[in-house]
């Protein structure tokens, strides 16, 4: 990961932006990222029931017996089966590379998820599925996600509010519904917002979500 060159990280009123190695395990313990390329974020020469294992054992102190049946249930959670476990990531296809992706970020039950792009790398014929599973998962699991995404469209649809970056900058946050209906003037008088989805002027929206525990 790269050390940031200015600002701070603030998660539950803690500035977390100088922890690092073993302080930042109890973070971990509360948020998870969901990574862009579903390929190359899974390790091809482990199957999944490692991959899986790799990642609850760094934060966890559950029995074999105890992991192994969170990984069974958090497989059919993303509506994988528990014998894919068995099964190399090559063998998969690019959305369910994703739900696996999915599952090991919410193994070790998380309150907040950072989404990087999660349906980019995707089928658009996959991405709505994907993102019908996040939404699912957040009302099931009382999850807060923010969700970074460039297709304006997919934002509106799973967003309640928004946060738009311009040259790295956050220039406007509000709720979703406003920020369409009545674009502010530093939108380029909204018409890269309203009509630009996709562009790298219109900025790059993402989702926050609020934890229903």
């Amino acid at each position: 990961m790269y050390d940031p060159t200015s600002g701070s990280i603030l998660f539950k009123d803690q500035d977390i932006t100088g922890l690092k190695g073993r302080q930042l395990l109890p973070v971990h313990k509360q948020m998870q990222i969901i990574f862009q390329d579903p390929y190359s974020s899974l390790d091809p020469h482990h199957n999944v029931r490692e991959i899986l294992k790799e990642s609850l054992t760094a934060v966890s102190g559950l029995s074999t017996d105890e992991m192994e049946g969170r990984m069974e249930e958090i497989l059919k959670k993303v509506g994988l089966k528990p014998d894919d476990m068995y099964k190399y990531a090559y063998e998969f296809s690019g959305g369910q590379r994703q739900r696996i992706g999915i599952a090991r970020a919410l193994l070790v039950e998380p309150e907040f998820l950072l989404c990087d792009e999660p349906i980019s790398a995707l089928d658009v014929s996959i991405q709505a599925q994907v993102v019908n599973l996040l939404e699912d998962l957040q009302k099931e699991m009382g999850l807060t996600y923010l969700f970074v995404a460039h297709d304006l469209s997919m934002v509106r649809h799973i967003s309640t509010r928004i946060g738009v970056m311009y040259l790295g900058r956050l220039v406007e946050i509000a709720d979703s519904d406003e920020l369409y209906e009545n674009p502010p003037s530093s939108l380029h008088k909204g018409a890269a917002f309203r009509h630009s989805a996709g562009r790298s002027k219109a900025g790059s929206p993402v989702k926050t979500g609020d934890a229903k525990r």
